[in-house]
């Protein structure tokens, strides 16, 4: 779920990019939202969960990870703690996290690096990204940027076809919307999630014209603003003036000045604060003259509620629902950092354990091993190629044909076979796996030059060979047009004698 409206409040920083562009980087993912995405959780018992729901979610997670990287991203999955705060309307959060041990097993195996939050998972992705662990947080609800991560991407498995993600940094934030973290968490604060309940009755709109109304009223720390809401003196001296003017019976005033009195007799006997002796001023003449506002008491309170009008109402509706809004628990919750950050050599992508991983594939995805094989081996060529996986060495033999593949122009590149494959059902010992073409060129220049250079030589295949027979005959011979002998225009085809003379 996320928080509400946090992605239509970011729409106008959202940068589109592709997710060849993100090779080499290192991207951290929420383990549990992976496996919310993979299977939607039904009620049922204690858990949630179905038996036979475990095949599916394995499924799902196996290939997520492969495809993403095989584009060269290094995943860093983290889990959800015991001390994770519990998520508004949704499951188990002590037995979703059992769940997710039971998944760890399969991204370990596979290299990946699988870290354990005390707290929220998202939290410490954020936390990662913050302090240069790694280069994105993948996040598709939006936690991990009130969390403070200056990196999001958002999207990566809706675009299949053309391979693209949403893009979302801090810096884009406070240049083009000037909000920053706090403001941010101030919009969590007012706004439905995960962890908060939100003010009823407002929506992101509201939140965000609020936060504009705060800066044109000086208030530079939206949140320590939010957190004066129940003993800031000025609101509750304003709030009063507005019981106050509940109270009062306004007396009338004109339509065309909005001076007291009325229209006609203002037309009649002039206006005093228009300083007219008939008639008075319309708003456009108002306008240019710049005459005296109303001094009458109500106009007057009017006046000074007006800049404040959108944060009085939120906060009445704030602290009637809750009379200690905001709540600590949630801010700390937000901007605490994490007790313990994992040393910076130690984020990265291991040696896979491939005989441990062909046996989960079996028990998990009831995947033999020749089956798995065939996703297991092209993946490790990509890894190795795209340099992720230093311990283990692939060596192309030649191109063997240009391709394309997902709309991207490719080489189909021989490879010898790896030292641990012993189920491969490959045959000579080689292996056919597709490359981008311009990844493969930078790193092999002189295959692609000899594979360009046979590429140019013309095919000698298929041609026919030329006949030196000089008693051969072509067969326009058999059509040869000559004129008829009594002399007239019209011609015909003779046939000639298509016979071999002998030699």
């Amino acid at each position: 779920m996320g928080i509400a409206g946090l992605w239509s409040l970011l729409e106008p920083v959202i940068e589109e990019v592709y997710l060849k562009e993100c090779c080499g980087k290192r991207i951290a993912v929420d383990l549990s939202e992976w496996i919310v995405q993979c299977k939607s959780i039904p009620v049922n018992s204690q858990s949630g969960f179905e038996s036979n729901t475990s095949f599916f979610v394995n499924r799902g997670l196996f290939f997520r990870a492969l495809n993403l990287s095989k584009l060269g991203i290094i995943l860093v999955f983290v889990m959800d703690g015991p001390q994770a705060p519990s998520r508004k309307g949704r499951y188990n959060r002590h037995l979703f996290v059992e769940i997710c041990q039971q998944h760890k097993a399969l991204f370990r195996a596979m290299g990946f690096l699988v870290l354990e939050a005390n707290g929220e998972a998202e939290k410490l992705c954020a936390e990662l990204n913050l302090n240069n662990l790694v280069d994105g947080v993948l996040s598709s609800d939006g936690d991990a940027i009130v969390y403070g991560a200056p990196v999001v991407y958002k999207g990566m498995f809706t675009d299949k076809k053309e391979q693209k993600a949403s893009k979302f940094t801090m810096g884009n934030i406070v240049s083009k919307l000037q909000m920053d973290r706090n403001d941010l968490v101030t919009f969590a604060l007012l706004s439905k999630g995960d962890i908060s309940d939100g003010v009823h009755s407002v929506g992101e709109k509201r939140i965000h014209e609020l936060l504009k109304e705060l800066k044109n009223n000086g208030v530079k720390d939206s949140l320590e603003r939010l957190k004066s809401w129940p003993f800031n003196a000025e609101l509750i001296s304003l709030e009063d003036q507005s019981h106050r003017l509940n109270e009062i019976q306004k007396s009338t005033h004109c339509t065309l000045c909005c001076h007291e009195g009325t229209k006609s007799k203002h037309s009649r006997a002039g206006c005093l604060m228009c300083q007219m002796d008939q008639g008075c001023l319309s708003s456009k003449e108002a306008s240019d003259m710049k005459p005296a506002l109303c001094v009458c008491q109500s106009c007057c309170i009017e006046r000074n509620l007006n800049p404040y009008a959108l944060e009085l109402k939120i906060r009445r509706l704030a602290l009637q629902q809750d009379a200690n809004f905001p709540s600590e628990e949630i801010i700390r919750e937000f901007l605490s950092p994490c007790n313990k950050l994992p040393e910076s050599s130690s984020v990265r992508m291991s040696t896979p354990d491939f005989q441990a991983l062909y046996k989960i594939l079996l028990e998990k995805l009831r995947f033999p091993k020749v089956q798995a094989a065939k996703y297991i081996i092209p993946w490790t060529i990509m890894m190795a190629f795209n340099g992720i996986l230093t311990g283990v060495a692939v060596e192309p033999v030649r191109i063997l044909k240009s391709c394309t593949e997902q709309f991207e122009k490719c080489y189909r590149v021989k490879w010898s076979k790896l030292d641990f494959d012993d189920v491969s059902e490959e045959t000579d010992n080689y292996y056919e796996v597709n490359m981008s073409s311009s990844l493969f060129a930078a790193k092999y220049p002189d295959l692609v030059k000899g594979f360009e250079k046979d590429k140019g030589k013309p095919s000698q295949k298929g041609k026919r060979k030329p006949v030196n027979d000089p008693y051969q005959r072509k067969l326009s011979d058999m059509f040869k047009v000559v004129k008829r002998s009594e002399g007239k225009n019209e011609s015909v085809a003779k046939p000639t004698d298509m016979s071999r003379k002998p030699p």
